[in-house]
């Protein structure tokens, strides 16, 4: 039993390797492993937020940019719809008011 935390001592005591010996040397050499855990969670989290945040916002912009393309459409025709109505209302208008001045005037003329 002694032999094995003798083991284990002397692989506490020996450095891994030449470079991470030096301090600073990594940029989180000095991060416990429970903090780097946290921070690798906290960055897959916020990675995937965006994702979903950004297809999110992407259909929601091709959503409104197809309602849009309905909503002109559907006003075009409507208002083509009514400016053919009255145009027709107005054409008749005048169509009775020229009947009108043309038997007029021929009855003034028959009458001559």
């Amino acid at each position: 039993m002694a032999r094995k935390l003798g083991s284990a001592q002397r692989l506490r005591e020996q450095p891994t390797s030449a470079g991470s010996a030096s301090p600073g040397r990594h940029l989180f050499s000095n991060i416990s492993f429970r903090t780097k855990l946290i921070i690798s969670n906290a960055i897959l989290a916020s990675l995937a937020i965006i994702g979903i945040a950004s297809c999110i916002i992407s259909r929601a912009t091709l959503t409104n940019d197809y309602l849009a393309a309905q909503l002109t459409e559907t006003v075009v025709g409507e208002s083509r719809s009514v400016l053919t109505e009255t145009t027709n209302l107005n054409a008749r208008d005048l169509d009775r008011t020229f009947g009108t001045v043309t038997s007029c005037s021929a009855l003034k003329s028959s009458a001559a």
